[in-house]
């Protein structure tokens, strides 16, 4: 029942590629499945597919007709779309919202993923980009030039376009440099809002280690602000520390499920941060 594909296909192809349960007609299958997803930036929506297997019994179970369903991954669980089964015996899937696997929620997020997923097929060094044509580019250069994109993307939009990801909201965070003394600013969205501050998590994709924004706003809690498109305002960056903190983490795994998978792969404590505009 295994998907037919390459390494490198599913590298270059795959959001995720594995295990999975469909749930249809209150009904649970044990199924193998492809998936990738992409943001839509003139929805803001997020939108997902791929082909689903199943072995024969399951197969005659599901039925051939086009229904609703849910897959569930270790990642979580979405509804979905399941159409008519190809002539090899695969069944298309199409979602929107949040998927059944993890999507980066900053470049930071984006070059931990890009790094796993090449340590995985031996490399460490490139990231193949598929507007090179099966050629390779430097880590940095590839991510610098999707950062470049989508910031020419909210400029030529009036920030009308790429401000939320999944239903969740986007800002600029600007931090001085701990040790460069230089403004440095990220991508980050924001999963949870009161008033006009804003939530941010210092996930860097449950890595070991802290991002360097949060770094930098621990030793100066000095920052600016603002929505795609917008003015920057003086801020101020507060750590949620206890009991504050257990209370807004469920809230902000309910609003963007991918932190939880986040926390489960590092045995830091993925710290939560207040910004707060000033005036």
């Amino acid at each position: 029942m295994q998907l037919e594909t390459t390494p490198a296909d599913r590298h270059e192809r795959s959001d995720y590629l594995g295990p999975a349960v469909l749930v249809t007609n209150n009904r649970q299958f044990p199924v193998e499945v492809e998936l990738r997803g992409f943001f839509q930036p003139i929805d803001g929506s997020y939108r997902w597919h791929g082909w689903v297997r199943a072995d024969e019994a399951s197969s005659a179970a599901i039925g051939p007709n086009k229904q609703l369903c849910s897959v569930r991954t270790e990642h979580g669980e979405s509804a979905a779309k399941l159409d008519e089964a190809d002539p090899w015996g695969r069944r298309r899937l199409l979602g929107t919202g949040a998927p059944p696997f993890p999507v980066v929620t900053s470049l930071e997020d984006a070059d931990l993923a890009a790094q796993a997923s090449l340590a995985a097929l031996g490399k460490t060094e490139t990231h193949p980009s598929r507007l090179s044509r099966g050629k390779t580019m430097p880590f940095d250069a590839y991510f610098k030039l999707a950062n470049h994109g989508h910031r020419v993307l909210l400029k030529l939009t009036g920030g009308l376009i790429g401000r939320s990801i999944i239903g969740v909201p986007i800002v600029e965070l600007t931090t001085t440099g701990r040790k460069s003394g230089q403004s440095h600013t990220v991508l980050l969205n924001s999963p949870v809002q009161n008033g006009k501050n804003w939530l941010v998590v210092a996930s860097k994709g449950g890595s070991s280690t802290h991002p360097a924004w949060y770094l930098n706003l621990t030793a100066n809690p000095n920052v600016l602000i603002n929505r795609p498109g917008k003015t920057p305002q003086k801020a101020k960056a507060t750590v949620v520390n206890g009991e504050e903190r257990e209370r807004l983490w469920p809230r902000v795994v309910k609003n963007f499920r991918q932190y939880g998978s986040y926390a489960k792969r590092t045995s830091r404590e993925i710290p939560l941060v207040w910004i707060e505009p000033i005036g």
